[in-house]
């Protein structure tokens, strides 16, 4: 019986492949690496974009204290 799993964030291509047909595995071996390019590049977006909110976000309560005081 051969149980494979996808990775959650979508596909991936694979960049090695550490075992051969036939060979034993054991569990937690590692038997392929997947290219995770795309996965690191949509973490630094993220990133990079709760920053801009947090800064949107600062401003907003910036603006509401000055109205809030007149």
């Amino acid at each position: 019986m051969y149980l494979i799993s996808s990775p959650r964030a979508g596909g991936g291509q694979v960049r090695a492949i550490y075992i051969k047909r036939g060979d034993r595995v054991k569990r937690g071996q590692l038997i392929l690496q997947l290219d995770n390019t795309l996965i690191k590049q949509s973490a630094a977006a993220a990133t990079q974009n709760i920053e801009t909110l947090k800064a949107q976000a600062a401003l907003a309560k910036s603006v509401y204290e000055k109205q809030k005081n007149l």
